[in-house]
């Protein structure tokens, strides 16, 4: 994303989006992010059109060993072909993994952010109060929605969505709880700087 915002020639902006990030990440790894989002703003030409090339390819080779596995594990005995396992892998990369990817994000941004975002833009103050609520709901939604489109796409048997439900809903209740034990963990017990010193910034 950074790359492409290079292509768009904005002066100023990244210095906006760095403002931001300051907000919400420590200082000694924004030092990191600032030397990372500086070189990426550097135009490229065709080293841009070939990292989105291999992030495509990369991302769709992780897909189709997942669809591998899932065969596996529902006993498909006739196997796609390999480039259908391909074109089945690019559709779940721009589905469940664009899905996936705004949950990151969601996560990322904290409970916080509406009110952030109030600074600089105009943000209704119901927003803002319902944020938490609604950052949880939809990074549960577009988990469990991923998931979901995983198991219907992803395996060569035909699946229904409500039979694979309960899973998905159980596998990211699951990752929920171990996320908040982690959390509390590190809030509570860990500390980088000690353990790891100047390398807790890139551990964190």
């Amino acid at each position: 994303v950074v790359a492409m915002l290079s292509l768009l020639r904005l002066p100023g902006l990244s210095v906006e989006l760095l403002g931001v990030l300051a907000m919400l990440v420590p200082p000694n790894s924004l030092d990191m992010v600032v030397k990372m989002v500086g070189a990426l703003l550097k135009p490229h030409g065709g080293a841009f059109s070939f990292g989105v090339l291999s992030y495509i390819w990369s991302a769709t080779g992780g897909f189709t060993s997942l669809i591998a596995a899932l065969d596996i594990a529902y006993d498909v005995k006739r196997e796609r072909s390999w480039l259908r396992d391909r074109l089945q892998a690019l559709i779940l990369t721009f589905t469940s993994g664009a899905l996936l990817t705004v949950s990151m994000l969601a996560l990322f941004v904290g409970p916080h952010f509406a009110h952030y975002m109030g600074e600089f833009v105009s943000v209704p103050k119901l927003v803002e109060i319902l944020w938490p609520v609604i950052r949880i709901a939809a990074v549960f939604l577009c988990f469990v929605v991923g998931l979901e489109l995983v198991y219907f796409l992803g395996p060569n048997v035909r699946q229904r969505f409500r039979s694979t439900l309960p899973g998905a809903v159980f596998a990211i209740a699951v990752w929920f709880a171990g996320s908040a034990v982690l959390s509390y963990y590190l809030s509570h017990f860990s500390n980088y700087s000690k353990l790891y010193g100047g390398m807790g910034a890139v551990i964190g």
